[in-house]
């Protein structure tokens, strides 16, 4: 008779972590040498110019509405402190603020109030950059509740 068969099992491998850990401690270290940490963005410190250093404050132009129907508009110019009724009326006063010195920083802050039609709007747009304004914008006030009317911001 045959003697059983014992079946040999394999020898176990073991993996030696030591030079794995070595190279992974290496490149921390080296990651840590090497960056550099920079102050977080809060901190930053930022140097905003004074009012007296040559800010200009915008030529606000507020549009109301004029007569019963609403077809009339009542154009007040903030830095002239006058009153004109129509575009080249204001055509005609924004030339005379780009006479000035400085008028190529000249703002021009175009705010329609109430029920104005958007057509003055555009009108007064058009007009400001007619005479030469290039920095334009309009300027909306938030829609009360109840008021019915909508704010569009450009």
């Amino acid at each position: 008779m045959d003697a059983p068969r014992t079946h040999a099992r394999p020898p176990r491998r073991s993996f030696n972590l030591t030079p794995m850990m070595d190279v992974v401690f290496q490149l921390l270290l080296f990651f840590l040498l090497a960056c550099r940490f920079l102050p977080e963005e809060g901190q930053l410190r930022a140097n905003m110019p004074r009012i007296g250093d040559g800010f200009v404050r915008p030529v606000r132009v507020t549009l109301r509405s004029a007569g019963l129907d609403g077809e009339g508009v009542l154009i007040e110019i903030s830095h002239l402190e006058v009153t004109v009724s129509g575009a080249a009326a204001l055509h005609r006063e924004l030339r005379r603020l780009m006479a000035l010195p400085d008028a190529d920083e000249l703002r021009v802050s175009i705010e329609p109030l109430g029920a104005v039609r958007w057509q003055h709007v555009v009108d007064a747009f058009n007009q400001a950059v007619r005479a030469g304004c290039r920095k334009v914008m309009l300027r909306t006030r938030p829609a009360r509740r109840g008021a019915g009317q909508t704010g569009v911001s450009a």
